[in-house]
């Protein structure tokens, strides 16, 4: 095109699609599954999938750094440690709720929530001292309950975004199939 003259879209097709737990669990395979999980990742490999069926409960991180992981929650996330696998990668798809206990401080993961009648929650034990703060991605189909209050005042929770933990997980999920051509008026 040349200076000053509009961009031309030959065609543009939006879409419904939904990217929560069917649609992931449709397109990757794990390459194990776990009766639970509190937070221990000795027994997993990097740049794989796993499951957890029925409830996870997770207590702190445990040989979790320098792994790029999707695990896959069949039912509800409980997170009621720290969680802070630096550097590495983990995106928890949960198909039911998430909860992060009020004495969480600190959270490094991609975190994404699918069902549209479960929530996503900060749950509320009585004023705390020290403010959540997370680092990836929070994604909930179902929304969110930021119920943490800090004595004092000021943010209860942060929530700062890390692009390069999506990066990192490319091997597990793929490349994106984006073909951009410029036309010709």
């Amino acid at each position: 095109n040349s200076p000053g003259a509009p961009w031309l879209v030959r065609s543009y097709a939006a879409t419904t699609q939904r990217y929560d737990y069917d649609y992931f669990n449709a397109r990757l395979t794990p390459v194990a599954t776990f009766p639970g999980f509190s937070g221990d990742c000795t027994s997993m490999s990097t740049n794989n999938v796993y499951r957890i069926s029925g409830i996870a409960i997770i207590t702190g991180s445990v040989n979790c750094e320098n792994k790029n992981l999707v695990i896959f929650v069949d039912g509800d996330l409980r997170i009621d440690g720290n969680f802070t696998p630096t550097p590495g990668a983990i995106a928890f798809i949960v198909r039911d709720a998430i909860n992060i206990h009020g004495a969480v401080t600190s959270i490094r993961a991609i975190l994404l929530q699918s069902s549209s009648t479960a929530r996503f929650d900060t749950v509320y034990t009585g004023p705390v001292t020290s403010a959540l703060a997370a680092t990836g991605s929070w994604i909930s189909f179902g929304g969110f309950d930021l119920d943490r209050r800090v004595v004092g005042g000021g943010p209860s929770e942060t929530i700062s975004h890390d692009p390069q933990m999506l990066l990192s997980l490319t091997d597990v999920l793929g490349q994106s199939s984006f073909y951009w051509q410029e036309v010709a008026p």
